[in-house]
């Protein structure tokens, strides 16, 4: 056996040996990016933390400037304000009730009483007699009327002999 050459060179690399160097190369390269990405991470809530103790520091600030005694006079200020509206409204809608009211009632009857609340108005009316008190409801009744729904409640005679009833007038 005359020249033969059993002896390989060293360039040649088994199929082995290729698979585990680049496996290697694989596991490295994600070992890189699953630390990079915990890198990332970290500093993003590092950030978040810095924003959330900013944010926390404007609370409290503005929370100071609400429980100082100037905060107070204006809380009370605008509670008084709203009551005041609330009130201005109420009048305005009694206002508007009875000028609607002064428009429909008949020469034979007369308010006794009168509550208003919102669109409602509930009254006391005294007539003449049941007559005057049926002419009465019916022209609150009419259709081009400011009151749309007319409820009567009981009527008796009072003590002058005169017809008192309960009605709900809503508009």
């Amino acid at each position: 056996m005359v020249n033969i050459d059993l002896k390989t060179s060293g360039s040649e690399r088994s199929a082995y040996e290729t698979k585990t160097d680049s496996g290697l190369w694989v596991v490295l390269l994600l070992t890189i990016i699953v630390i990079g990405v915990w890198v990332g991470q970290y500093f993003w809530k590092m950030g978040l933390d810095g924003k959330i103790k900013g944010i926390e520091s404007q609370i409290t600030a503005e929370t100071e400037k609400f429980n100082r005694p100037d905060a107070k006079k204006v809380m009370d200020l605008q509670n008084r304000i709203n009551i005041a509206g609330d009130f201005a409204e109420k009048e305005n809608r009694l206002q508007i009730i009875l000028s609607e009211l002064e428009k429909v009632i008949i020469p034979d009857a007369y308010l006794k009483s009168i509550n208003c609340e919102k669109d409602t108005a509930s009254l006391v009316l005294v007539a003449k007699d049941f007559t005057a008190l049926a002419k009465q409801i019916a022209n609150f009744q009419k259709p081009e009327n400011f009151f749309k729904k007319v409820s009567v409640g009981p009527a008796k005679l009072n003590s002058e002999q005169k017809v008192e009833a309960s009605i709900t007038l809503n508009k």
